[in-house]
């Protein structure tokens, strides 16, 4: 026999056996041994052929095997559980059932891609098991692999269309990739089949908070903690949208609260010590935030914003030392970095700031985003200080416009135009500006101030308020508050005085003001 007729014969013989022409395949390979008794496919494709098939019930482990891997499990000795299992998937490797118990112990020690290779197995083998989908999808979106997971969950959503926690997990995942009215309506298509979802309750709020409608989500939060009144994350967000309503003895309310469920609850600790900043109480937000330090001495973002509050306080050196505590723990923490070498050089440390100065072209530009107003002495380069300016706004508002502010058909007899800072008092701000203010032609324009700064009665701000059209006190105002209160003003030009410096409030500038904004 020739060596192609060998090869034709050999491929032929293979597809007798996919097609379950079984002697025909046996015949083939005989012949092929008769003439080459060599052959190493012949043999292996004969051998494979006469081996004994295995009945349903021998692909599938005894029950008491798979018994006692659920009883491992549920004494949490997952380890045991992933060795076991794997053995027994070589030794059956069709029993789905063994794979998903691999891929849920996996994921239970953190092993992500071993957990999703696992669930992979199972939706091959059971094509039709809607859990298999969606935990597939869970692993994917753990691994930053949003797209293919939506593909997983929908896929869930195909074979079970009732499935409410594929929808509260597709929804996760369209929350990560920033699609947040998506999300939302697979939120509440997930609630629709399950009311008290109180996990689905308190990502929807997570999504209304992050589009700056706080009030829906703080009835999202409150929801979530009807059904499960010990949520501490949801009290702990709640506590956050609070706060981004300036209302900071509610927050640490409910702050407090979340601590009482969970007395080692660092998170709540730190917002509780960022609440009472606000206030203006820094020796209580240094005791909290040292509360949480006690738990976690390496907790970063708690030596950081421990700094923050020593700098506020004059205490520069414990600033400078409690930054270097927080980059010990995170060496590529850049707010810290960046607060470091402002600080480097306002108090002249000049040899310090001089070990640290390679930092500073990346931070805001090459990094996640960074205070782009303490770079202004550092390089004398604006296109750098456009860049970070843009990332520094794209990480800190990532908001959609929810207003077309379209363009009058008729020009209007006087524009209309907002001042927004927290400075309209005795402060530098109101020395530079005062004569604008009133020098502005009343014929042409009508002047509003919109102030979220302290409410001092002094020269200045009375000298304001004489001088413009409509004065509004704005600081107890959240921010969706305050852009609701500057578009029924219908305002045609809304001006920012406060940049990128302390005290400023650009939330409701991302949101949108006035069809012309400036900063």
């Amino acid at each position: 026999m020739a060596k192609l007729s060998v090869d034709q014969a050999l491929l032929k013989a293979k597809a007798h056996a996919q097609k379950g022409e079984i002697e025909d395949a046996k015949n083939l390979y005989q012949i092929v041994l008769q003439a080459f008794p060599q052959n190493e496919q012949a043999q292996q494709g004969l051998a494979t052929l006469n081996k004994p098939k295995l009945s349903a019930a021998a692909e599938i482990p005894p029950q008491e095997i798979i018994n006692q891997l659920i009883n491992l499990y549920n004494q949490e000795k997952f380890a045991e559980v992933v060795d076991q299992a794997q053995m027994l998937t070589e030794q059956y490797p069709k029993a789905f059932l063994i794979w998903n118990i691999l891929g849920v112990s996996n994921k239970r020690l953190g092993q992500i891609k071993a957990a999703s290779e696992a669930f992979k197995k199972v939706t091959e083998l059971k094509p039709n098991d809607a859990l298999g989908f969606n935990s597939f999808g869970v692993t994917l979106k753990e691994q930053g692999k949003l797209e293919e997971a939506i593909r997983s969950y929908a896929k869930a959503l195909s074979l079970n269309p009732n499935y409410a926690d594929a929808y509260n997990n597709m929804g996760n995942a369209l929350n990560a990739l920033g699609k947040l009215d998506e999300a939302i309506a697979s939120y509440e298509k997930a609630l629709s089949l399950k009311p008290d979802y109180t996990s689905a309750y308190y990502s929807m709020g997570n999504a209304l908070k992050a589009q700056g409608k706080l009030e829906e989500a703080i009835a999202s939060y409150e929801k979530a903690l009807f059904f499960k009144p010990d949520y501490v994350d949801a009290y702990n967000n709640l506590g956050n949208a609070l706060q981004d309503q300036s209302k900071f003895g509610d927050a640490i309310e409910v702050y407090k609260k979340a601590v009482s469920f969970k007395p080692n609850y660092l998170a709540a600790y730190v917002n509780i010590g960022n609440a009472l900043r606000e206030q203006g109480r820094l020796e209580e937000a240094i005791a909290s935030y040292e509360q949480a330090l006690s738990f976690n001495p390496c907790m970063e973002v708690a030596h950081n914003n421990l700094g923050v509050v020593f700098e506020e306080q004059g205490k520069l050196d414990e600033a400078l030392a409690s930054y270097e505590q927080a980059l010990s723990s995170k060496p590529d923490y850049t707010i810290v970095q960046s607060q470091k070498l402002h600080l480097q050089a306002h108090i002249c440390d000049w040899s310090s700031l001089d070990r640290d100065r390679s930092l500073i072209a990346g931070l805001g530009v090459l990094t996640e985003g960074v205070p782009p107003f303490r770079f202004l002495s550092f390089e004398d380069a604006p296109e750098q200080h456009r860049s970070r300016s843009v990332n520094y706004v794209r990480r800190k508002f990532s908001l959609e416009r929810v207003v077309d502010f379209r363009k009058s058909e008729q020009v209007p007899k006087r524009l209309k135009v907002g001042y927004f800072s927290a400075d309209f008092h005795n402060h530098a701000t109101m020395y530079l500006m005062a004569q604008i203010f009133e020098r502005h032609d009343k014929e042409q324009f009508d002047i509003y101030a919109y102030s979220y700064g302290p409410d001092k009665q002094d020269e200045m701000r009375k000298r304001l308020i004489e001088n413009v059209d409509v004065f509004h006190d704005v600081r107890e105002m959240s921010d969706m508050q305050i852009v609701e209160q500057a578009r029924s003003e219908q305002l045609d030009i809304a001006i920012d005085l406060k940049g990128f410096t302390k005290g400023a409030r650009l939330a409701p500038f991302a949101h949108g003001l006035a069809s012309v904004q400036i900063s």
